[in-house]
C-alpha cells in the first residue's frame, strides 16, 4: 500500500466504529419497536433508500418517519414482530464516511424466522455523530463481507 492509499489512523478508531454501531443500535431499537420517530434519528437529512423497485429521496425528519412507518406497516401485515442484526461489517472509506454492510433476520411474533435481508449503508460523520446517508436493501447473500464481522455480543 502506498502512503497515499493508507488510511488515516483516525479513520479506524475504535471510537468511530463504536459510534457507528450505536447509530445502528438506535435505529434497530426504533425500527423493531415500531417507533419511526426514534429510528429516523439515525438518518442524515437528506438521505436515500434504494431497493430493487425504486430510489426514494427524503429530505426531512417527517418524510423519513412516514417512509419508515410504511415499511414497518408492510412488514407487520406479513406477521413481522422485530429484526435482529446477525452480521455487521464496517469498512471506513475516509475519516468522514464509512460503508456498513449487514445481515438481518426478521422474526414473526412467536420467534419464528420471517426472512433474512441484506442491507448496505453509507454513513457520514456529522457534528451530530455518524448518520446513515444512504440505505440499500438487497438479498442476504449479497452482504459485502470486507474483513471480519463486528462482534455482536
Amino acid at each position: 500500500m502506498t502512503p497515499s492509499e493508507q488510511l488515516p489512523s483516525s479513520l479506524t478508531s475504535e471510537q468511530d466504529r463504536h459510534a457507528i454501531l450505536q447509530t445502528l443500535h438506535s435505529y434497530q431499537q426504533g425500527f423493531s419497536g415500531s417507533r419511526p420517530d426514534i429510528a429516523q434519528n439515525a438518518y442524515h437529512k437528506p438521505c436515500s433508500f434504494v431497493d430493487e423497485q425504486e430510489v426514494v429521496l427524503l429530505n426531512t425528519k417527517l418524510e423519513i418517519e412516514k417512509f419508515l412507518k410504511s415499511v414497518i406497516d408492510g412488514l407487520k401485515s406479513r406477521g413481522w414482530h422485530h429484526s435482529q442484526w446477525k452480521e455487521i461489517y464496517i469498512h471506513p472509506m475516509d475519516c468522514q464516511r464509512a460503508m456498513v454492510s449487514t445481515l438481518a433476520v426478521r422474526y414473526k411474533t412467536g420467534g419464528t424466522e420471517l426472512e433474512r435481508i441484506g442491507g448496505t449503508y453509507v454513513f457520514r460523520k456529522t457534528t451530530a455523530g455518524w448518520k446513515i446517508a444512504m440505505a440499500l436493501s438487497h438479498p442476504p447473500g449479497r452482504v459485502i463481507r470486507l474483513g471480519d464481522p463486528y462482534p455482536l455480543s
